[in-house]
């Protein structure tokens, strides 16, 4: 069994309920995300670098980078996600997660680890 040294708060996205101004449903987060997330276990996190655009005058830049979680972990796409260890703040989870249950690296127990999931956050 692979560790799961590293805890992060994970805030689960719904959609619908209530309505803004122009009729749109509106998100919320369980828990808000002002306040801390519910604490998972996750095997640990990388990220391989930045991209800012080569445009002058412009700041923006996009982080993206990978979650390594077991396969019971509840967290999926359009959650967030904030590293505790790791300066750079709160993470959108983007898309569906990269599957490794089936691998034929399974070990002993014939089951694969889990799921890596792509974080991106964008900042400027």
């Amino acid at each position: 069994m692979i560790p799961l040294p590293f805890e992060v708060e994970h805030y689960t996205r719904s959609d619908g309920g209530a309505t803004d101004s122009h009729g749109n449903l509106t998100t919320t987060w369980t828990p808000p995300l002002s306040g801390a997330g519910t604490p998972r276990k996750v095997a640990g996190w990388s990220f391989p670098g930045s991209a800012e655009p080569a445009v002058a005058g412009t700041d923006r830049r996009t982080l993206t980078g990978e979650l390594l979680v077991d396969k019971t972990c509840p967290i999926r796409a359009l959650d967030r996600v904030k590293l505790n260890d790791y300066p750079q703040g709160m993470y959108e989870v983007i898309g569906d997660p990269k599957d490794y249950t089936h691998s034929p690296f399974n070990g002993p127990l014939g089951h694969g680890f889990g799921y890596t999931l792509t974080l991106q956050k964008i900042d400027g």
